[in-house]
């Protein structure tokens, strides 16, 4: 997967993931290492592309 195309898809899903975690009240942890969302029940981990 290209950068740029990959950089889109990190925003989109921080993005989501920042409103998910806002509307439920879950801790949002933002981790810059390694890219992708982990949800479960206690918890909201952002990964993004760093």
């Amino acid at each position: 997967m290209e950068t740029s195309e990959w950089s889109i898809i990190s925003h989109t899903l921080v993005r989501s993931a920042h409103i998910h975690a806002r509307n439920t009240g879950l801790i949002t942890h933002l981790l810059t290492d390694i890219g992708g969302v982990e949800l479960d029940d206690t918890r909201v981990a952002i990964l993004v592309d760093g």
